[in-house]
């Protein structure tokens, strides 16, 4: 109560008990006798008043869950005294949900990673929350997130379809039949694009479950485990098309012209005359050096390294969820198969700088002697192929492209969780212009690399399909005579 209001009850209260000089003291009027009852209720009442306690939070989770309703959505945080009792690692043995009460329990999974688990927001938010419970009504823990995944996965079945009915082989009207040679095969592609389709079907599941981490640990366990080995077997395949590309494509034109097959002849004969010349050891021992040869470059081959460092990032899968539970060395677990992720992608990098560099150079001299007449001759002109020279220069800038594109899928979101956002609950992921994350972006620029691979497959197909159709008239003909 302040000063003027003491001081004005005081006046009040004097004039009520003193007596009046005009009047007895033992006596008072009736009006009198009224307003000094309605002084003693608002005295009793202040009193009172000034004694009662102030207003205590109640502790039942739902009425707290009421108080933090504002707290919800995913623009703000829950309240700050509750969250400054998580100052450990955000990891799947220390769940947020066992420390934080009043927090919407619908998106923290484990996202292609066994220690760490983040938040996975809502997107769009305004779009799912309901105000009368101040919860979020979905079916799917992280709606824009399942969708992207249900999209590459539709996506990229229908992709293999493609491939593998008008981009797989040629058909022969003559014959009647399809032929399928080496320059025009596409059978890595549709694999890739299969397992691609089969992992974003189990991520899809993965996030799209409402999970909690204490609960659902089982669950997220093994779907995490999959997600990873599924990641590893796709990269394998997508060296693997790489480099059929690089040795059945990225070359010469597969028709030489009349000169070129001459001087092959000739090498051919000279290298006959040679072998008769050898001595009896040399003959007998030959098939010696030629399966040596063989078996050298079978094991230092793109295919053997590809597949060596699949089998390398597969044992530090299994080795990091053997020894989940092992926490002094599983830092060094994590780090392993992190490093192993990302000695995979090695050979990948290494196929696609070959194929974007063959050849070129040679090819921007061709077309610079092509602009002086004097120094072409008339075979240039008339036995240029389409294959001349490997790739042209757009399918070199699509393969770049989509390798770049491709680089941050390769990184689990798990890890680019802790590079942005660390591992405090303090700083969670927020809906980008109220309708994706960060992590959909990510998921969106591996989408868009998916199309650029099948936009370079299907231009490496029109380039060598003609030229297969009249090498396989030619041997028909031949075959004839």
């Amino acid at each position: 109560m302040s000063k003027r209001a003491g001081s004005k009850l005081h006046h009040h209260l004097h004039l009520s008990f003193s007596p009046s000089p005009n009047q007895p003291s033992v006596s008072s009027s009736p009006l009198q006798q009224r307003h000094f009852h309605h002084l003693f209720l608002f005295c009793i009442s202040i009193i009172l008043f000034s004694l009662l306690p102030k207003p205590i939070a109640v502790a039942d989770d739902s009425s707290f869950h009421m108080l933090n309703v504002f707290a919800m959505s995913d623009s703000m945080m829950p309240i700050p005294e509750k969250m400054t009792a998580i100052s450990k690692s955000n990891s799947i043995m220390n769940s947020p949900l066992n420390l934080v009460r009043g927090v919407i329990i619908s998106n923290y999974s484990v996202m292609d990673d066994l220690d760490f688990a983040f938040h996975l927001p809502i997107c769009p938010s305004a779009l799912y929350l309901n105000p009368n419970i101040g919860r979020y009504d979905v079916l799917v823990q992280a709606p824009s997130t399942f969708s992207l995944y249900i999209v590459i996965a539709v996506m990229s079945l229908l992709f293999a379809s493609i491939v593998f009915s008008s981009y797989n082989s040629v058909f022969l009207p003559h014959l009647k039949k399809r032929i399928r040679t080496s320059a025009i095969s596409n059978t890595l592609w549709i694999v890739y694009f299969l397992l691609v389709s089969l992992r974003a079907v189990l991520n899809a599941v993965h996030f799209g479950k409402p999970t909690e981490l204490k609960r659902d640990s089982r669950f997220l366990y093994a779907m995490t485990i999959c997600g990873m080995m599924m990641h590893s077997l796709s990269a394998l395949f997508l060296t693997l098309s790489l480099n059929y590309q690089r040795k059945y494509r990225s070359g010469f034109s597969l028709s030489k012209d009349k000169s070129y097959r001459a001087i092959l002849h000739s090498q051919i004969a000279e290298e006959r005359e040679e072998e008769r010349m050898r001595s009896t050891f040399q003959r007998n021992t030959s098939w010696i050096r030629t399966y040596g040869a063989r078996i050298f470059w079978t094991i230092f081959s793109f295919e053997a390294f590809a597949t060596l460092c699949f089998v390398f990032s597969i044992i530090a899968i299994l080795l990091r969820a053997l020894h989940s539970n092992n926490l002094q060395n599983v830092e060094i677990y994590k780090w392993l198969q992190f490093s192993a992720l990302l000695f995979q992608r090695v050979p990948i990098a290494i196929i696609s700088t070959l194929i974007i560099f063959s050849g070129l150079f040679a090819k921007l001299f061709s077309k610079k002697s092509r602009m002086n007449p004097h120094y072409s001759t008339s075979s240039e002109f008339t036995s240029g192929s389409n294959t001349n020279g490997g790739p042209t220069i757009l399918t070199r800038l699509l393969i770049l492209l989509a390798l770049l594109l491709n680089i941050p899928n390769d990184i689990p979101l798990s890890y680019w969780n802790y590079f942005i956002y660390g591992t405090s609950l303090e700083n969670f992921p927020k809906c980008l212009f109220h309708f994706a994350s960060i992590f959909d972006c990510i998921l969106l620029l591996f989408f868009f690399s998916l199309v650029l691979w099948l936009f370079v497959m299907i231009i490496e197909f029109r380039r060598y399909r003609k030229e297969t159709v009249e090498a396989a008239l030619s041997d028909t003909v031949e075959n004839f005579e």
